[in-house]
């Protein structure tokens, strides 16, 4: 079995119904792919949907994405294991286009291009480009080769079986469990796979639609997910950073943190509310670091 497709899923199974159908779509050989879903401790239809659509599914009791991923892992066959999420659906030749980056041994981990699809009214006029990747949106344009810290996004990435069992799995300290925004598992996981030696590639025509609903298309979830990612950019470095790495980057976010403030009052004074969001989004990155770098359980 060339190929192992890993679906995780909590409680979403309105949207796995509507995206599972499309992965068994892929242009792709039926026998050499397996479909994967791992109920993580849902109380809806999760495993019925996947029944209902002739695909196995396996539970996980352990709420955690990091938990569900490694299952997954587990239970596949594929000397190739790719992720997609509940709430994503991909280009009929994704699977083939991943296929030909793994061609070359040296390949690792490899991942594509997603494209987000904006629920409600579209994308909100006061949402900074840079935050977009809150949003699991990846366009890397024509760069093939992947370095820290552009990674592909967990919504598409594969690797290979045997550099998973070389670097482990995913870290359970890392990524989403329940409604915490917690992150950074892809990016811990793909600076292991680089550290080992191993590349990483990008596919620009591996495409992966990533639905977003309406839910989170507001500021209040932005702030958020912009809270957890200085928690989860905290938990990185004091693995992977030197003490006095450590410190240069705490300067840094004490500056950042100051001059973020202070740019989000000029902007609101001056009626430009996305570039005032947008510091403010900052200055709530930048205090969740610290605090967490600090030591103050921010958790």
């Amino acid at each position: 079995m060339p190929w192992s497709i890993i679906i995780c899923s909590h409680n979403r199974a309105a949207d796995l119904a509507d995206n599972l159908p499309k992965v068994q779509a892929l242009d792709y050989p039926l026998d050499r792919y397996e479909i994967i879903v791992v109920d993580n401790a849902s109380s809806d239809g999760t495993a019925a949907v996947a029944a209902a659509a002739g695909v196995r599914c396996v539970r996980e009791e352990r709420l955690g994405l990091s938990h569900a991923r490694n299952r997954g892992i587990a239970e596949s066959r594929g000397e190739l294991i790719g992720f997609i999420d509940d709430d994503a659906w991909p280009e009929p030749e994704w699977l083939q286009r991943l296929d030909d980056l793994f061609a070359d041994p040296a390949v690792g981990c490899a991942g594509g291009q997603v494209v987000p699809e904006w629920g409600g009214n579209g994308k909100p006029s006061w949402l900074h480009e840079r935050h977009v990747c809150f949003f699991t949106v990846v366009d890397y344009g024509d760069v093939t080769a992947l370095r820290y810290s552009d990674y592909p996004a967990g919504t598409n990435i594969a690797f290979r079986r045997t550099v998973l069992e070389s670097v482990g799995g995913f870290s359970s300290i890392l990524g989403r469990t329940g409604q915490l925004l917690l992150s950074g598992e892809e990016t811990d996981l793909c600076l292991r796979v680089e550290r080992a030696g191993y590349d990483i590639r990008y596919a620009p025509r591996a495409v992966v639609h990533h639905q977003i609903p309406a839910s989170r298309l507001t500021k209040a979830w932005v702030k958020e997910r912009a809270h957890w990612q200085g928690i989860s950019a905290a938990l990185l470095e004091q693995h992977y950073l030197s003490a006095p790495s450590r410190f240069v980057k705490l300067l840094k976010y004490v500056l950042f943190a100051v001059a973020g403030s202070l740019a989000n009052i000029v902007f609101a004074l001056l009626g430009q509310e996305r570039d005032a969001f947008f510091c403010e989004c900052q200055v709530a990155l930048c205090q969740a670091y610290l605090k967490k770098t600090l030591g103050r359980d921010v958790l």
